[in-house]
Formats: structure tokens, sequence, C-alpha cells
């Protein structure tokens, strides 16, 4: 896996613009084509997506943490306050 601390952000930043670009691939496919299309379309990019977080992200993430970004960490999601509500 990559060594550099350099080289490890400049591959988090390109493989997340990447996944941003696909998702808004999926997007540009839902506001021009018809549902079946989009569907399909939707249907071959959500793995390849996936792919980048698990295969290349997480490696990465696990390597330096400090590159994974707040609300990709385990057990970063709302948390209740003893009262019961989400803080």
């Amino acid at each position: 896996m990559i060594k550099s601390a350099e080289t490890a952000t400049r591959v988090d930043k390109l493989v997340r613009e990447a996944a941003k670009n696909l998702i808004r691939s999926v997007q540009a496919v839902n506001e021009t084509e018809d549902e079946e299309v989009f569907k399909a379309y939707r249907r071959s990019v959500a793995p390849l997506v996936a792919g980048l977080y698990e295969y290349i992200l997480h490696d990465l993430w696990v390597a330096f943490p400090d590159l994974e970004p707040d609300d990709m960490r385990r057990g970063s999601g709302p948390k209740e306050s003893p009262t019961g509500e989400a803080t």
C-alpha cells in the first residue's frame, strides 16, 4: 500500500473526486433518461462507487487515519443525549 503521506493525501482526494463524479453521472442520467435506463445505469455505477471506498479508501484510511472524514468513522452517527434526543 501507499507509504507516503503526501501521496496518500493526493490519492484520497482524487479517488473521492472520482466517486463524486460517478454519483453526478447517475444524477445526470436521472435528469435526462427514462426510469428504466436510470435504474440500469445506477445499478452499474453503484458497485464502482462502493469499490472505491471498500478497496481503496478503506485501506488508505487505515494506514492514514487522519485522512478519513469524521462522518465516515465508525460510530460517528448521531449520538443520543441522556434525555433520548439526538445530538
